[in-house]
């Protein structure tokens, strides 16, 4: 047994050492070969296993300190990466657990190499063979969302990774949070609610609590989008804006006709200002990011200049920023340029 392990180990080193002459001679003819070329050659399938000789795992690390002088020396010389995406395929075929690999790979396909369906590719194959590991399922909802703009996926993968998350005793509330940002922007209502019902299936009071709050929020935003498709309507009819939501009563639209105006998820009036539909919980929570906001960049200006700005308005004049935020409430914003305070 001792013996054949030795045998084995010489035949390895031994194919290993006729590589390296065989490099060698390769970059003395050949230079713009060397370690691109070698790419180009890689196994796949059934010759990955007779080459790999029974021992991938050790192949694959091997593969992987390539794969970073590959990219190391390609991002200081031409930024070209035509093998980047066949060099992870190859890395986790032979070791399908190598979460890292799948994490940077989808991480350099995208930021490095600009080959988004590549980088979807790989992680796809992680999040498969990775079930449990939420961080792919996040990474792959990041490239659809940042890089290819699909919302259905980016929802889709989101919601996977908070659940998966959720299930390993994680906070991942941020994650259905993002889930439900992008299945509202794509009309993907019932598929957020549903969301947040698999969420509340728990024992946990306090889990039921924030998903029944969220389904509220759900619904409002679906009644706002709808109270906003029939104002715009009103406006392409008649030439100008219903003065209050209550002009749209027995109003004709695509989904049929407006009986009534009912009142948020929350018991409060939906409101419409400068012609656009909301309701107060939303008004009050932007209400407060804007102050959060003039506040920053009033501090910017008294930074900058030595002393707090005159008007809002001069904020802009002063190139500060371009322009400023809109009041959801309709209530313009008060500001006294002695304290710099607005409320």
């Amino acid at each position: 047994m001792k013996q054949n392990i030795i045998i084995t180990l010489f035949l390895i080193l031994f194919c290993i050492g006729l590589g390296f002459v065989t490099q060698n001679k390769i970059n003395q003819t050949r230079p713009d070969l060397n370690l691109t070329g070698e790419m180009r050659y890689l196994p796949k399938g059934p010759a990955l296993d007779m080459t790999s000789c029974g021992i991938k795992g050790v192949f694959a690390d091997i593969l992987w300190n390539k794969a970073l002088c590959y990219v190391t020396r390609h991002f200081g010389i031409d930024r070209n990466f035509p093998y980047l995406a066949r060099i992870f395929d190859v890395i986790t075929d032979l070791d399908p657990q190598f979460v890292k690999a799948y994490h940077y790979g989808g991480f350099l396909l995208t930021s490095a190499a600009l080959k988004t369906p590549e980088a979807i590719k790989i992680l796809t194959k992680g999040v498969k063979n990775n079930p449990n590991v939420w961080r792919l399922q996040y990474d792959l909802a990041h490239v659809y969302s940042f890089f290819a703009k699909d919302k259905i996926n980016s929802a889709k993968y989101f919601a996977m990774a908070a659940q998966t998350a959720t299930n390993q005793g994680k906070d991942a509330s941020i994650l259905f949070e993002q889930a439900t940002d992008y299945y509202v922007q794509d009309d993907g209502f019932e598929e957020a609610r549903q969301m947040w019902r698999n969420f509340a299936n728990s024992p946990d009071k306090k889990r039921k609590k924030i998903a029944t709050e969220q389904i509220k929020r759900i619904n409002a935003q679906e009644m706002i989008k709808h109270l906003q498709s029939a104002v715009d309507l009103y406006k392409n009819i008649f030439g100008h804006l219903p003065k209050t939501l209550k002009n749209l009563q027995g109003f004709k639209t695509p989904k049929g006709t407006i009986n009534q105006i009912p009142k948020d998820p929350f018991g409060k009036a939906y409101t419409l200002i400068n012609g656009k539909v909301s309701c107060q919980l939303f008004n009050n929570e932007n209400y407060a990011k804007n102050i959060v906001y003039l506040k920053k960049i009033i501090a910017l200006f008294k930074k900058k200049y030595g002393y707090f700005p005159m008007t809002l308005s001069e904020l802009i004049s002063r190139n500060i920023t371009k322009d400023l935020p809109n009041s959801p409430t309709g209530i313009d914003y008060i500001y006294d340029p002695i304290s710099g305070d607005v409320q």
